[in-house]
């Protein structure tokens, strides 16, 4: 299990253990070595836990931080420290104020937040110094909630506990935080059942006493009947009459009127659907055309390339016959033309020659009438083939009569197809306009359902919840007569800064965000100072803010008076007044004098540390406001005044601070002053990018020295 190293001096046991004390009841485990038995390795184990402690809360007091002289024991204290700095697991805190400024390096950088007022108030845990702790314990715990797990087991209030069950359900303590608020709910919810049991005993009292003054009426009026005048009796239902009969009767209208919203929102409904439906239907047609006219027309195509081939066919066999027609008429003329010379020449051979050449010439004509026959059966091929030819093309003009037909078919049907889709967008702008119509009417009943919804609770809740509203009103002024009006004058008024102020009370950061009533109840709370002066410089001091809005000068004589009874921070805005160039009071020298007695003050007002630090120490951006500054200080006694503001903990001192130690570095001679002053500066400039969080308004901030790399903030 991880642990906390708590490294404190034996001396200081007594303040170590308030802190112990705290922490473990946040169920925040400790490794404390003054535990160790004696027969443990105290080395040993110090050691090994020093390298597993996930932190190491170091207690700073003016004896940690003293060095032993010869022949004492080493501070140990010092040692943990360096080992937790090293791991990056370090917490601090210092337990004697104003001892940062004591610390060795590295320590004097490192936040330590002032917890020595915390141990004289008993440890409360909204004190400012403790939440820090508590905030840098639960970032190395892994428990964010660990401030505010403090301030829900002291508070009262249930909603910090409730809000804290919420923000972190899996802290190990969240089944304390439920138990203590459930046994206040559950208390709270006891003494409201007492109270309501007495209201109906109250109200039985009441109805009782209204039934037995009916009954008087009746009695007393009786004799109007025996006279046998007209008289109305008194009805006992009237007598305790609390509007439920009224009420009742609005519900009821409510109800009638949100069933007839609902009959009409259920037909608009019904109509809707029959329309969907349609339009659905009609939609299913469309796209079953629309296949089948995307499948007529491959069909279409399809034929078109038979009768393409088809006519191709029928040309070439054309061309064919043709050429076939032609010689064949060739041949067989001249075949003719042959065999009428043969037969004649034969004649003439036969008469005047020999029976032998007569032969020869017989068979001849007998070869060319074989051919001349052989001539004639290929025409008559030839005429078959044309005949052939003729009866497709025949065919082919039926199929082509039969495309048309079909073309024209699909002609129509696309006509068709596109009259429907027409008649669909026709119908769509009505249908919109219908589901519309028919939102806006659900919608309607909706919050018709719910306004009756919300009335019907109203009449049921409202007797109860002006009860509840009364109970919370009584008990918040009770709460509030409760606080003393010092106290509610810091919570309204108080300056953070204000070295006056206790470290338990709120503040508001500017006078512009004072409630318009602070002014009365500071007032007050300063009349009921006795013999108390640095409460009485703190009230004139917020009394001087609460005007400080509507009249300066007003706000001036008040700062004066605080002032007077030793307020630095009155002086601190004293100065601010006679600083202002817009005002006709404007006083260089004044101005300087004040801002310089509220940085001399005991303690110093941070505010005031700073901005003579500043003007010191940065002689080319010295405000002109403060011009006697020039001839009063030096900048050795500005790093003085700078070292104040850093131990008053306010955020831009650490960024100046940087800045100028940095810029001091860069110009020494010396390479060890040099490397010194520019650690030094760096050093500054991390912490008041990481540890203080500090942003200037203007941009100007550690980013614009330091680069990403050196702004780790591990």
């Amino acid at each position: 299990m991880s642990k906390v190293f708590l490294a404190y001096k034996t001396v200081d046991a007594d303040r170590a253990n308030k802190v112990r004390e705290k922490l473990e009841a946040l169920d925040v485990p400790l490794f404390i070595d003054q535990k160790l038995k004696s027969g443990d390795n105290y080395i040993a184990t110090i050691n090994n836990e020093l390298d597993v402690a996930v932190a190491v809360l170091v207690l700073w007091t003016n004896a940690a931080v003293r060095l032993p002289g010869p022949g004492e024991q080493p501070n140990f204290v010092l040692s943990e420290a360096e080992r937790g700095f090293n791991r990056a697991v370090l917490v601090a805190a210092t337990l004697d104020r104003l001892l940062l400024n004591r610390l060795p390096v590295p320590f004097n950088l490192f936040q330590a937040p002032d917890l020595s007022d915390w141990i004289e108030a008993g440890g409360p845990a909204r004190h400012q110094g403790w939440q820090r702790v508590l905030q840098a314990l639960g970032e190395k715990l892994d428990r964010k909630g660990l401030p505010d797990l403090a301030v829900a087991i002291e508070s009262d209030d249930d909603l910090v506990k409730q809000k804290f069950l919420r923000d972190y359900p899996n802290d190990p303590l969240t089944g304390l935080i439920a138990a203590q608020l459930e046994s206040a709910v559950r208390s709270e919810f006891e003494a409201r059942i007492s109270a309501a049991e007495d209201r109906i005993r109250k109200r039985a009292k009441e109805a009782d006493a209204k039934l037995k003054s009916c009954r008087e009426e009746f009695d007393s009026h009786i004799i109007e009947l025996r006279a046998g005048r007209n008289y109305m009796p008194p009805d006992p239902l009237n007598a305790i009459d609390d509007n439920v009969a009224k009420l009742a009767n609005e519900i009821e209208i409510y109800k009638d009127a949100a069933e007839q919203l609902r009959g009409r929102a259920e037909r608009a409904e019904s109509e809707s659907v029959r329309t969907a439906v349609e339009a659905a239907g009609l939609k299913t047609q469309i796209e079953k055309t629309a296949v089948d006219t995307a499948s007529d027309k491959d069909e279409i195509t399809t034929l078109n390339g038979r009768l393409a081939e088809l006519q191709a066919s029928v040309a070439s066999l054309k061309q064919r016959i043709q050429g076939e027609a032609r010689r064949l008429a060739t041949w067989c003329g001249l075949t003719a033309l042959i065999g009428a010379g043969i037969f004649g020449t034969g004649g003439w051979i036969s008469g005047n020659h020999s029976d032998t050449t007569g032969i020869a010439l017989q068979t001849q004509v007998y070869d060319l009438t074989t051919q001349a026959a052989g001539w004639q059966n290929r025409f008559e091929d030839l005429k078959r083939q044309s005949d052939d030819i003729r009866r497709r093309e025949d065919a082919v003009a039926a199929e082509s009569r039969r495309l048309s037909d079909f073309q024209a078919d699909l002609s129509k049907q696309t006509t068709n197809l596109k009259m429907q889709q027409d008649a669909l967008a026709a119908k769509q702008p009505a249908l919109a306009k219908l589901q519309e119509s028919v939102a806006s009417q659900q919608a309607d009943l909706n919050k018709q359902t719910a306004a009756v919804k919300a009335q019907q609770d109203a009449l049921q809740s409202k007797q109860g919840a002006l009860a509840a509203e009364h109970d919370a009103l009584t008990r918040q002024q009770m709460a509030i007569a409760s606080v003393p009006l010092v106290a509610q004058c810091d919570a309204l008024t108080g300056y953070e800064y204000d070295q006056d102020r206790p470290p338990n009370s709120g503040w508001v950061e500017s006078s512009k965000d004072i409630p318009s009533g602070a002014q009365t109840i500071c007032q007050s709370a300063l009349q009921t100072i006795v013999n108390d002066p640095k409460t009485q410089r703190r009230i004139m001091l917020q009394l001087g803010r609460t005007i400080q809005e509507k009249s300066r000068d007003t706000a001036l004589e008040f700062q004066k008076q605080s002032a007077v009874l030793g307020s630095s921070h009155a002086r601190y805005l004293i100065a601010g007044y006679y600083a202002d160039h817009n005002n006709p009071s404007f006083n260089p020298r004044t101005a300087w004098d004040a801002l310089k007695q509220s940085a001399d003050s005991e303690p110093g007002d941070p505010l005031a540390l700073y901005s003579v630090a500043y003007t010191l120490l940065f002689p080319s951006d010295r405000d002109k406001r403060f011009a006697p500054a020039q001839a009063d200080l030096t900048e050795a006694q500005g790093e003085i005044y700078l070292r104040k503001a850093i131990n008053a903990d306010y955020p831009a001192a650490y960024y100046i601070a940087g800045v100028y130690y940095l810029r001091k570095g860069k110009n020494e001679w010396d390479k060890e002053r040099q490397n010194r002053e520019v650690q030094l500066g760096t050093q500054y400039l991390i912490a008041s990018w990481c540890a203080k969080k500090y942003r200037d308004p203007d941009g100007y901030d550690a980013r614009k020295y330091l680069s990403s790399g050196d702004l780790s903030c591990q």
